[in-house]
């Protein structure tokens, strides 16, 4: 801390001047100041559609898409926008439409129920009474090696009655299966990871290296404090 705290006494007005600068200047071709309280309002307005289930998501976005455009840009600027933006938005439709079919797969072939027939073997009748920290630690595993939706929707329900077998409550199959969120953005099954690895060049195994040193002790922390306060039985 004393350190953050000295490297910031470094730091003077003209610099945090120039830094904001450069933030300002970015793409300023692009920006359009005298039409932020329209494009605001577009925005809350669209936000609100979706939250209050008036309209689809996708309905909502792609409307509101096509009016900021239109009104932000003339006919040439529109296809740049387009052409610009078009590759990374190909990329994460096709990482998600592949994440679809897995989980169909996944779902309507049994292998969901094969698989938590499977787990139900692997546990002993004498861990019977640690089936929650069980639980905590199989979540962990599928949250990173399979897309969330075929854990929670697929895998989840199937597993659940295991733990009513062994005295878990509903509540506690719930909070036990949320425990592996603290290492799910490490997934490759995360499709906006590999945007995120491409605008900052950054290897995905690099991004692991950094993200599991600080994401384990945290899924540690949590299965403690779950622990120590009832959450998790054991």
């Amino acid at each position: 801390m004393d350190s953050i705290l000295k490297a910031a006494d470094q730091i003077d007005r003209q610099q945090i001047e120039e830094m904001v600068n450069v933030i300002l200047d970015n793409d300023k071709e692009l920006k359009r100041p005298r039409l932020f309280l329209f494009n605001l309002a577009l925005t809350v307005a669209t936000l609100v559609a979706v939250l209050m289930g008036w309209v689809g998501g996708a309905l909502a976005f792609t409307i509101a898409t096509a009016v900021a455009l239109a009104v932000n840009y003339t006919a040439a600027e529109q296809r740049e926008r387009i052409t610009a933006n078009g590759g990374d938005a190909i990329a994460v439709t096709s990482i998600i439409i592949a994440a679809g079919f897995f989980l169909g797969v996944l779902s309507g072939s049994g292998m969901s129920t094969a698989i938590a027939e499977t787990l139900t073997h692997l546990i002993p009748e004498s861990l019977g009474s640690h089936v929650g920290i069980i639980f905590a630690l199989v979540g962990a595993i599928a949250c990173y090696a399979l897309p969330i939706d075929a854990y929670y929707f697929g895998i989840l329900p199937v597993i659940a009655p295991i733990g009513a077998k062994y005295g878990l409550t509903p509540h506690e199959v719930g909070m036990a299966s949320f425990m592996g969120q603290a290492i799910r953005y490490g997934s490759p099954t995360v499709a906006w990871l590999f945007l995120l690895m491409d605008r900052t060049e950054m290897s995905f195994a690099d991004y692991q290296k950094e993200f599991f040193k600080y994401s384990i002790p945290m899924f540690v922390i949590f299965i403690v404090v779950a622990i120590v306060t009832g959450v998790l039985p054991v």
